[in-house]
């Protein structure tokens, strides 16, 4: 039997959901899948979580749900039963901009460009200062966080301005652009020529952001027209970088720590005492649910059935 001859009928998958009572939540791929696993399925395993590919016909991403979703709204109307035991769970991408989102029964677009801006968020900053210092309970409050994201908001500008280019490239069909969500963005940091080609073009994307209603202000400002994976890595990346000269405020800015107080600055319980890349940190986030701003979505879900 090949594996598409394994696979599940879509339809089917959606009337079973309806007969057993348990819901079906059908997410966008398998990097998704254990992020909503985790989100609403507790101890009572009361959903069905499958990704778009488990069905006949289908591969990933966001189009193949908006097809399937649209299949049902023409055998269903707005309505029907059916609707209270199934969803698509989409992400936004850049549809907003295009005008593209279409709110309908069955489906559930995030706020944000993906679900990995979800974990740009004030837990995410506590669980890597948790991780790789040893700083104590009594440390990790607003003054931390806010210090942090201070510090990560005095390097984000030219990250802001590399976004609003490969949007741009997103919304305009015929934008001659430096880049599109699809590459990389950190040549754009590093690379002068590179920034060079980009500052050029700043008050052309002042006007676009206009147009659009987007502006400059913070880190976590950015998650409904920056891509999830670009988001997420830059803000990781700049909290290791500035995570090496915590230890200097201590005391100043954020909490003093019992080590400085009796002044053993050496031992500062700000200072790293773990060495993580950021492909290994972003790992360490995402498999912490708790981490994330994504409670809009399970108390949708949940009052599903």
């Amino acid at each position: 039997m090949s594996r598409e001859q394994m696979k599940v009928e879509f339809h089917n998958a959606v009337k079973t959901a309806v007969m057993t009572k348990r819901p079906l939540v059908v997410v966008e791929g398998k990097d998704d899948l254990s992020v909503y696993i985790d989100l609403i399925n507790s101890n009572d395993n009361k959903f069905n979580v499958k990704p778009i590919e488990y069905f006949k016909e289908c591969t990933s991403g966001c189009a193949e749900i908006e097809n399937k979703v649209t299949f049902i709204n023409e055998k269903y109307s707005n309505s029907h039963l059916v609707y209270k035991y199934f969803k698509g769970v989409v992400d936004s991408d850049a549809k907003a901009f295009r005008n593209e989102k279409n709110e309908r029964p069955g489906i559930l677009y995030l706020n944000s460009y993906s679900f990995e801006n979800s974990f740009v968020t004030e837990k995410s900053i506590i669980e890597t200062i948790k991780t790789l210092t040893s700083v104590s309970r009594e440390q990790l409050n607003l003054d931390l966080t806010t210090k942090v994201i201070d510090l990560i908001n005095t390097r984000v500008t030219e990250f802001y301005y590399i976004t609003l280019e490969a949007l741009r490239n997103a919304v305009e069909e015929d934008y001659d652009s430096l880049l599109g969500f699809s590459d990389g963005y950190e040549r754009f940091i590093y690379d002068d020529s590179q920034k060079e080609l980009l500052e050029a073009k700043y008050s052309d994307l002042d006007t676009f952001a206009q147009r659009h209603n987007i502006t400059n202000g913070s880190i976590l400002q950015m998650k409904d027209f920056c891509k999830g994976k670009w988001h997420l890595h830059f803000f990781l990346k700049s909290l290791l970088h500035f995570l090496k000269e915590l230890h200097q405020a201590c005391g100043q800015s954020i909490t003093q720590c019992p080590l400085c107080e009796i002044g053993d600055t050496e031992n500062c319980l700000y200072k790293k005492n773990t060495d993580m890349n950021v492909a290994q940190l972003i790992s360490v986030i995402k498999n912490n649910i708790e981490n994330s701003d994504l409670n809009y979505v399970k108390e949708t879900l949940r009052n599903m059935a």
